[in-house]
């Protein structure tokens, strides 16, 4: 089978598995496993851990993490957020990053890698 791994290449590993892979039907919604932030900032989709493993910002204690943006930035929401933490009510996407340390900044998306399963 064949992974992106770096929503910022154009880069795929073949991965070879252990047992029979099941057909599966794409997604309707296709998960976005890469961010361009209006800062310059490229920010990652969580792969896997418990969710309380980066903590939560001091300001909001409720949030967790759904991307990790450079050494320290991660972008917030609260649990559950259908969108993982992107604000897509308006044509201008915005996110809350910081660290969990300090306040929280809206930045805008300038660009987003979606992914999905191939048929």
């Amino acid at each position: 089978m064949l992974c992106l791994r770096d929503p910022f290449s154009t880069t795929l590993t073949a991965l070879t598995a252990q047992a029979l892979v099941a057909k599966v039907t794409p997604a309707n919604n296709p998960v976005l496993l890469g961010l361009n932030l209006a800062n310059g900032e490229r920010c990652r989709l969580r792969d896997g851990g418990a969710w309380g493993a980066w903590g939560a910002p001091q300001n909001h204690p409720d949030y967790v993490g759904y991307y990790s943006c450079g050494p320290r930035d991660i972008v917030w929401a609260r649990p559950n957020s259908s969108t993982g933490g992107i604000d897509r009510t308006t044509r201008n996407w915005t996110v809350l990053i910081g660290d969990v340390t300090g306040p929280l900044t809206t930045i805008g998306v300038t660009t987003a890698a979606f992914v999905t399963t191939a048929a």
